[in-house]
């Protein structure tokens, strides 16, 4: 190999070497300006009451105030507003992974009359907002008295289009001759699911499951219709409330608003792997 040669392919290595460290820094600057809220209302929930509404420019408390924590969790009733949510975001994932994945399952492996226009109306659903449906279903709600019961926050809203339409893309990629092997050793749908489909599934699960507790957990308006009194609300009803009380400081109030992030960090963090296999292996076949 000629000099000239050499002197070339250092220089791409050179530019390729100079565009990753740009990319990583523009990563790295991005990550940073999506941090910088979190950042501020961790720094605002160890403020006291005059720092938090002080209008001069605070990035740090003074004095971390810890007793902020204590107080927002005293004096809300915090902690039976965590219990709630926690009953009803798992509640509603559990249903939601089963229920989606049978559902996707039967979508992609079954051929049977009306399949694509099924799926085809599931895809029109998920361009319905939520406040649409929202009449419909407290009224079977209602007439079901569920109101003000965990169930009621619960199974109405168990089974999403979007869940659907992630499983049954995922299904998809999952070769047939593991299920034609499975049939021929004598197993039923049900077992060719639960024990072959299922298991192979995890990445996809793994977003599903992220995805359908943060809704839940993050979910106001749907708890606010059907949840009356005060022992059965969840931590987004509890926010609310907690910020309309003028006794309330802002610092308690952001310390709660930060607690109430913490289950889905963790949840993420224990799934991120699945999450982000899920993410790109989900639709690489239609």
């Amino acid at each position: 190999m000629d000099n000239y040669s050499l002197i070339k392919k250092e220089k791409k290595v050179t530019q390729k070497s100079w565009k990753h460290l740009w990319i990583h820094l523009i990563l790295t600057i991005g990550a940073l300006l999506m941090m910088l809220p979190v950042f501020w209302m961790i720094s605002t929930s160890l403020k006291a009451p005059t720092e938090v509404f002080s209008t001069e420019f605070q990035l740090l408390p003074k004095q971390p105030m810890w007793s902020n924590y204590v107080e927002g969790w005293k004096q809300s009733g915090f902690g039976i507003f965590f219990w709630n949510t926690l009953i009803i975001a798992i509640g509603a994932v559990l249903f939601s992974v089963i229920f989606n994945s049978m559902a996707g399952f039967a979508l992609a492996k079954y051929k049977f009359p009306g399949r694509d226009g099924i799926f085809l109306f599931i895809l029109a659903a998920l361009m319905v907002p939520i406040q649409v449906k929202t009449v419909p279903l407290y009224l079977l709600t209602s007439r079901l008295k569920w109101i003000n019961t965990y169930h009621g926050a619960i199974l109405p809203t168990i089974s999403q289009a979007f869940g659907v339409f992630l499983m049954r893309q995922y299904c998809i990629t999952i070769p047939d001759e593991l299920l034609e092997a499975a049939r021929i050793d004598g197993c039923s749908d049900f077992r060719t699911f639960w024990q072959i489909v299922f298991p192979l599934c995890k990445p996809a699960m793994a977003v599903n499951i992220i995805f359908q507790f943060m809704w839940r957990w993050n979910d106001l308006m749907w708890p606010l219709i059907v949840l009356r009194t005060r022992d059965m609300y969840t931590i987004q009803q509890g926010l609310a409330f907690f910020r309309s009380d003028p006794s309330v400081a802002g610092g308690p109030i952001m310390a709660m608003s930060f607690v109430s992030i913490i289950p889905i960090v963790i949840l993420f963090l224990f799934l991120q792997e699945y999450f982000v296999q899920g993410i790109a292996m989900t639709g690489l076949k239609s």
